[in-house]
């Protein structure tokens, strides 16, 4: 699992960080292996978050760092 971050620390993109900040609020298996820091979340037209825009800013992201 990946995450798009909007955070002004950029040390919450280590997954040892951010696994360590989230331990007493998510389960094991929900924490983020990777994290992405971003400025702000794409939106749609009616302002909701563009769950499809992350997905695919994420693979660039990391598809980019580990190329098959």
């Amino acid at each position: 699992m990946s995450a798009l971050l909007v955070a002004s620390d950029p040390r919450l993109a280590d997954p040892t960080r951010l696994a360590e900040l989230l331990t007493d609020r998510l389960a094991r298996h929900k924490r983020p292996r990777r994290a992405l820091i971003t400025e702000s979340l794409p939106l749609t037209l009616s302002g909701k978050v563009d769950r499809r825009l992350c997905r695919e800013r994420l693979a660039q992201a990391f598809d980019a760092l580990d190329p098959a």
